[in-house]
């Protein structure tokens, strides 16, 4: 069995009992029923196209968003038989989520993959996805893309497909330039790390194409897992927590900076009695107000990590137990199938051993006859000749 990589605890909160992690797979990423595990994460901004990827690949129905709106709230799997290995396809949330900030989103993704390290699984590879249909790369999707290089880690870069998506909403010629403004501007340092470039054109065979290209790829550790897991770092101290927070800090230092621009004019307008300026920049003021307050919260949840983790520890152990389930069904379905085989050549071996059996008897017997025959034969033949003398 595999133990916890540099510990067996695994995450747990100061009011809790160490919860101990008990692997899923062995060392080389089979499960108990002897089937090779193939984890794959399809992650990207909201609206680049990951459910419908993942609908693609495993025919099976997943909620997919018809606008801006995002419809995966945390990490979720989906498992199917695939050329032999057992894939299980996680769909992550946005980093641009609509009712979640970034600081959930880290949480979520964070904890489901230090867990399931802990469990044994490592992704064989990472699918990124990016909407070629949008005409630039805003300051969400080069946050999302930070975050991402900070979460795999630069070794880990060659297990990563970087890929264009919505190809039937641009023109061929729009599509080529942004796709080369990708490759040698906003992807080049990933590229150049070892992360591959492919596009999905939305048809089955282009997303199954993903698939085979990570498929058969030596597991890797990413560098969220190793900082969590083995090193047992609090989240903002990860490079993806530490990214998180920079940005967060910038946030802050503009809204306190606008903040102290609003007071003095509002000041300046309550000298002067003007009602409707100080009524407009009272609005302005609040909303910076609650702006900070997001940011302090996000902040807040960023070095409270384990609170939250211990939440989304317990969803991950429920999705857990589901697939041990799993196991321990293939595994008894197997054993049935062994069991019912073996006692098909085992009365298979008793049918052959009773008919060389009697076989043989039959050939005694046989020979017996013959032999008693034979000599009745001589006898009556002696018997003649005397009675002729």
């Amino acid at each position: 069995m595999l133990t916890t990589p540099g510990s067996d605890r695994a995450m747990a909160s100061e009011n809790e009992e160490d919860y101990v992690a008990i692997p899923l797979v062995d060392g080389q990423g089979r499960n108990a029923a002897g089937n090779l595990e193939v984890v794959i994460a399809v992650m990207g901004n909201t609206g680049s196209g990951k459910s419908s990827l993942i609908k693609l690949i495993s025919g099976q129905d997943v909620e997919v968003g018809s606008g801006l709106e995002a419809c995966t709230e945390t990490v979720t799997a989906i498992r199917m038989d695939y050329k032999g290995v057992k894939l299980t396809l996680l769909d992550s949330p946005g980093f641009n989520d609509t009712y979640r900030s970034e600081t959930q989103i880290l949480n979520s993704i964070s904890s489901f993959l230090s867990e399931s390290y802990s469990h044994g699984f490592q992704l064989s590879g990472i699918i990124y996805l990016h909407a070629i249909s949008n005409p630039r790369m805003e300051g969400s999707a080069r946050l999302s893309l930070r975050m991402f290089r900070k979460l795999v880690g630069d070794d880990s870069l060659s297990n990563v497909i970087l890929s264009s998506t919505h190809w039937s909403r641009v023109s061929p010629e729009e599509g080529t330039r942004r796709e080369a403004d990708l490759r040698d501007k906003f992807w080049k340092d990933l590229t150049d790390k070892g992360a591959a470039m492919m596009r999905h054109t939305g048809e089955r065979e282009s997303a199954l194409a993903l698939v085979d290209a990570l498929i058969n790829k030596p597991p890797v550790v990413l560098d969220i897992q190793h900082e969590l897991v083995d090193q047992g770092k609090a989240l903002i101290d990860t490079a993806a927590g530490s990214e998180l927070n920079k940005e967060l800090l910038d946030l802050q230092h503009r809204y306190e900076t606008d903040l102290r621009e609003v007071r003095k004019e509002m000041e300046i307008a309550i000298h002067e009695n003007d009602q409707r300026n100080k009524s407009e920049l009272d609005e302005i003021r609040h909303k910076l107000d609650n702006q900070l307050a997001e940011v302090k919260r996000n902040q807040s949840s960023l070095r409270e990590r384990e609170r939250v983790a211990s939440r989304d520890r317990q969803r991950m152990q429920s999705q857990v137990q589901m697939l041990q389930m799993v196991f321990e069904k293939e595994k008894e379905e197997l054993e049935k199938k062994f069991n019912h085989e073996n006692e098909r050549l085992r009365s298979k071996l008793e049918e052959a051993h009773a008919a060389s059996e009697k076989a043989a008897n039959s050939e005694f017997w046989s020979n017996v006859t013959d032999i008693t025959n034979n000599l009745l034969g001589g006898f009556f033949v002696l018997l003649s000749a005397y009675a002729r003398k």
